[in-house]
Parts: C-alpha cells; sequence; structure tokens
C-alpha cells in the first residue's frame, strides 16, 4: 500500500512538472514586450524614410512636367507660382501625385528652375 502511494505522489508530480510556471510566462511576455518597445520607434523612422523617398520621386516627375509645360508653352517663362491644372496633361496618368507629408508647394524661376517643397522643407532639388 505504501509502495502504490510512492508511486501516485511520483506520477502527480511528474504531471506538474510538464507545463510552465507562471513567473516564467510573465519573463518570457517582459522580454518580449522589452523587445517590441525597441523595435517600434525604428519602424516609424523606416516610414518616414519612405515618405521622404516617395515625395522626392513625385517631385522629380513633376519637375519633368513643369520642364516639358514651359518647353511646350503651357506655363510662361516669368511665372513664379504654378497651376497644377497646367502641369497635369504631363504626368503620366493625367492625375498629380499626391505628397506624403504635407502638400507640395511648386514654384519657379528663370534663376533657380523649378523647386518643389511639401511641409518637411525642399524635396526637389535634392541638396
Amino acid at each position: 500500500m505504501n509502495q502504490l502511494i510512492k508511486k501516485k505522489m511520483s506520477q502527480i508530480s511528474e504531471k506538474k512538472k510538464k507545463g510552465f510556471t507562471l513567473i516564467e510566462l510573465i519573463i518570457v511576455i517582459a522580454i518580449i514586450a522589452i523587445l517590441a518597445a525597441i523595435a517600434l520607434p525604428k519602424f516609424g523612422a523606416a516610414k518616414h524614410n519612405a515618405d521622404v523617398a516617395a515625395d522626392q520621386a513625385n517631385a522629380k516627375i513633376i519637375a519633368t512636367a513643369v520642364a516639358t509645360a514651359i518647353a511646350n508653352g503651357e506655363i510662361d517663362e516669368d511665372a513664379t507660382s504654378i497651376d497644377t491644372d497646367d502641369i497635369t496633361p504631363y504626368i503620366d496618368g493625367h492625375t498629380m501625385p499626391d505628397a506624403k507629408i504635407g502638400d507640395f508647394s511648386i514654384t519657379y524661376s528663370k534663376a533657380n528652375g523649378v523647386r518643389i517643397s511639401n511641409d518637411d522643407g525642399l524635396v526637389y532639388p535634392v541638396s
């Protein structure tokens, strides 16, 4: 009888050892939370860099459309601000690209050429 009780007790203690303790689970969750807290700011910076690169690419498209419109006489060479309706026909798809950061502001002068800026500052030409 004594052996039967010992055998039963050892079976019960083995069943208890199969899972994770609450402390172990809390430690794992804390480690995952720390790693997530480190990683999230890096994703925010990567998104901002991608938005800047997209705005620079769209600004180059707009600058090419402005140069084409000036060459075709659609825009006066002495104009200082550019109406987007004048350059839309020269953009593929006939739609103005959207800025990822704010809105595009397009200016032109003979001395400086086409300058495009958004809420972050000058986008084109890239310095």
